[in-house]
C-alpha cells in the first residue's frame, strides 16, 4: 500500500521546483491559505445569489497585501 501512496505525484510540485526560492513557496502558502479563508467560504453565497464579486475580490487581495 506504502508503494502505490508514493508514487502518487505531489499536486503541489511543478518543474519549476529547481528555480523556486523560499519566499515563492511562501507567497503560494500564504495565496492559498488567504483563497481558503476569505474567498471558499463567501462561494455558496456568492453563486446562490448570482453576484460576480470581482470587486469585493480585489479588494479582499488588496487588503492582504496582495
Amino acid at each position: 500500500m506504502l508503494d502505490i501512496i508514493k508514487k502518487i505525484p505531489d499536486p503541489y510540485k511543478t518543474s519549476l521546483d529547481g528555480y523556486f526560492r523560499e519566499v515563492h513557496y511562501q507567497f503560494r502558502q500564504e495565496l492559498r491559505q488567504f483563497i481558503e479563508d476569505d474567498i471558499v467560504p463567501k462561494c455558496d453565497h456568492w453563486e446562490k445569489h448570482k453576484i460576480s464579486p470581482i470587486k469585493e475580490i480585489i479588494k479582499l487581495f488588496g487588503q492582504k497585501g496582495f
